[in-house]
């Protein structure tokens, strides 16, 4: 099956993919530049694609949880989705997503879509978004530790001023 990917400059890339595989893992083999800092477990919002609205409606639509993340997502749409949660299968040969124009690069800062930093100029990814992202992944990891009942132990350095 055939997934199309517009990306930042307008260019369409044609992808071959199996069925069941995860778009995310696509994507990257693609080469689109989707982090997946949190490798597909919903913890983050750096595998955010703008799906086109011919196939929106074709998907399972999204979870509560995939909201709550897109909510911390730049450049979000009414047809924005997590990569990582849209499993492919046969109806959807020929899928069509784009690449959104500003990505979250959750270890290195914001990036534009073309390497070059956001806090660059507009569409600055606000701290808030990051401290955002930052306490979902928290909490998704202190809920996935308290089901499983493992203790965890979180010490936080002391950051010395001068």
């Amino acid at each position: 099956m055939n997934v199309r990917f517009v990306t930042t400059k307008g260019d369409l890339i044609t992808a071959q993919a199996g069925q069941g595989a995860r778009l995310l893992e696509v994507a990257q083999a693609a080469g689109m530049p989707l982090e997946g800092t949190c490798e597909g477990q919903m913890a983050c919002s750096t595998c955010h694609v703008i799906v086109s609205p011919d196939w929106f409606e074709k998907l399972s639509p999204a979870s509560a949880d995939e909201e709550d993340m897109l909510d911390l997502a730049a450049g979000v749409t009414r047809t924005s989705r997590l990569a990582c949660q849209i499993e492919l299968s046969g109806e959807l040969d020929g899928l069509t997503v784009k690449i959104p124009t500003i990505a979250r690069d959750m270890q290195f800062g914001g990036q534009d879509g073309r390497g070059r930093s956001s806090r660059a100029g507009p569409g600055t990814i606000p701290d808030h978004a990051v401290t955002g992202a930052f306490t979902a992944s928290i909490k998704a990891l202190l809920n996935a530790g308290m089901s499983s009942g493992l203790r965890l132990v979180m010490n936080w350095p002391s950051i010395a001023t001068s």
